[in-house]
């Protein structure tokens, strides 16, 4: 079943189109956190602008439908419990800017 991706004009939006498309093409197992709690573990094969497909393996004939909304965060498996240390020899990964959107000011009446 093929479906069109939808694209939207928002920096936001385009940020988080462009992670779960390199998430979708690494093919590399991720942990999905939902805001209540949940960590969902597997390989995301596809997204658009309200779900996400997360399926067990490459194969997986019945991938699981989460929607974007229930979704707090998505996280590479590393595989550790922990959160991850950095050594002296490695170095930090890059800073990333993340997205701020400007505040309206209010009319001075």
């Amino acid at each position: 079943m093929k479906y069109q991706e939808t694209r939207s004009n928002r920096e936001g939006r385009r940020l988080q189109e462009r992670q779960l498309a390199y998430h979708r093409a690494a093919r590399g197992a991720v942990v999905i956190h939902l805001t209540n709690g949940v960590r969902l573990s597997g390989i995301v094969v596809g997204a658009d602008a309200y779900m996400v497909l997360l399926a067990r393996d490459a194969q997986d004939p019945a991938p699981q439908i989460v929607y974007k909304h229930a979704v707090a965060a998505i996280t590479p498996d590393t595989g550790q419990a922990g959160p991850t240390l950095w050594t002296e020899e490695a170095p930090p990964p890059e800073f990333v800017r993340l997205y701020t959107p400007r505040t309206r000011t209010r009319r001075r009446g």
